[in-house]
């Protein structure tokens, strides 16, 4: 009974061997997706290793456009603070000159001016009694004519001239009174107003240059905490991929 069994079974393996679909060529494709992938992988890598150097660049970068921005925002303050020290000076300066044409060199100038009229009146008296005299003592004696109206005509030009230097130094002193004392006076009070108001400008210009340079320096602190973030970012990401 077995013996019959045998033949029948071989021939159901040998049929059903025969009956099953050929088998298919293998793909390449896993074989050549395998044998790229070590290239792509350090195609990957160095791109990473290009971003981080870029990324350490821009840190460094910023760091020292910081350091650089600092040294300028010193600078700046620096230069404002002592323009309005100068500027204080010089109102300073203005409101002593002004204090001192107002108590000294005005007072000093009138009576420089006074005195000088009191010598040319004096001297206009003098010459005014020395030809009276001439003529007086001329219209006695009996002397020659031509002596006697060349000393006369000498009295009577000195006295002449001595009219004439008291009508210029009256004058100037009128136009000193008048004009130059008081336009002096005026240009003065000027300056020191100008003078305030250059201390009240400068002072603005500080304040501003304050504000600019905090504004300049939170910048610069972004711009290094972005780049640090990026760097950081790009480490992390770095350290994963491994």
């Amino acid at each position: 009974m077995l013996r019959l069994a045998l033949p029948f079974a071989a021939a159901a393996v040998l049929s059903a061997c025969g009956s099953s679909p050929e088998p298919s060529e293998p793909t390449t494709a896993p074989t050549e997706h395998a044998a790229e992938s070590p290239k792509a992988e350090e195609d990957d890598g160095e791109d990473m290793a290009a971003k981080l150097a870029e990324a350490e660049l821009d840190l460094r970068s910023a760091e020292i456009a910081a350091e650089i921005d600092a040294m300028d925002r010193e600078l700046k303050a620096s230069r404002a603070e002592r323009e309005v020290e100068a500027k204080r000076q010089a109102f300073e300066r203005a409101t002593r000159e002004l204090e001192h044409f107002r108590s000294h060199e005005q007072k000093l100038r009138l009576d420089r001016s006074n005195l000088g009229l009191d010598r040319s009146r004096h001297r206009r008296e003098l010459a005014a009694d020395e030809l009276g005299e001439l003529e007086a003592m001329y219209a006695e004696e009996d002397l020659a004519t031509k002596t006697k109206e060349l000393v006369l005509k000498r009295g009577r030009k000195n006295l002449e001239f001595s009219q004439r230097d008291l009508e210029f130094d009256e004058r100037e002193a009128a136009a000193l009174t008048g004009f130059e004392l008081p336009k002096q006076l005026e240009e003065k009070m000027l300056a020191v107003d100008k003078a305030k108001f250059e201390i009240h400008a400068a002072q603005v210009e500080q304040r501003k240059t304050e504000l600019s340079n905090r504004v300049s320096e939170m910048k610069s602190k972004a711009a290094i905490k972005n780049a640090r973030r990026k760097l950081e970012k790009l480490r992390a990401k770095a350290k994963q991929a491994k």
